[in-house]
């Protein structure tokens, strides 16, 4: 529910730069801001993702900042927009609207 309306394209195009690209690490850009929390990554990290959790580390970019990355531009700021008010309730229930005309 924290966001809803991410693109329906995001796994294959965050697939493809993977595939693509030199980076153990890809994920979107959207409005000017990077959202990690959809990033994926290349298995061999896995032992490395956990010593920085057990280092007692929780900020996601400190740990995709330390390996080859690339952000995936999606030019739609509303792709990731978050719902975390009554406010942006009302907005996303709005854009559900909208879309489902």
């Amino acid at each position: 529910c924290d966001t809803p309306f991410f693109p329906d394209t995001l796994l294959h195009r965050l697939f493809q730069a993977l595939s693509t690209r030199d980076a153990e690490i890809v994920f979107p850009v959207s409005g000017g801001h990077s959202h990690q929390a959809f990033l994926l990554c290349r298995t061999h990290l896995k032992d490395s993702l956990k010593k920085y959790l057990d280092s007692g580390q929780h900020q996601v970019l400190g740990w995709v900042q330390s390996h080859r990355h690339v952000a995936v531009s999606f030019p739609d700021g509303d792709d990731f927009f978050n719902v975390n008010t009554p406010e942006e309730l009302a907005r996303a229930e709005a854009h559900h609207a909208e879309m489902s005309r």
